[in-house]
């Protein structure tokens, strides 16, 4: 049988590369970490509308190449009923 015993966080023993607070120092460290986090953030949202902005000017593109080729098939079909016209004469 298995014992399952409820852990609290205080009775855990910290990992060797985790530092305690010593004098505000990691909460200097914490801040800056938290701007530099805040500024990646921000970069990354501008990025992503960057990337949407360049997205629906692609799909438009190809919305209206396929509107072109559409037309030039149609038209490309009626004069290759022409032409048939003209040879069934």
């Amino acid at each position: 049988m298995v014992e399952i015993r409820e852990v609290r966080l205080w009775e855990l023993e910290p990992s060797p590369g985790l530092q305690t607070l010593n004098g505000g120092k990691d909460c200097v460290s914490l801040r800056a970490s938290h701007t530099n986090v805040q500024k990646a953030t921000l970069d990354l949202c501008k990025r992503l509308e960057a990337s949407k902005v360049a997205y629906v000017a692609e799909v438009q593109r190809v919305e209206e190449l396929t509107v072109a080729l559409a037309k030039r098939n149609q038209l490309h079909a009626a004069e290759l009923a022409k032409a048939e016209e003209r040879r069934a004469e």
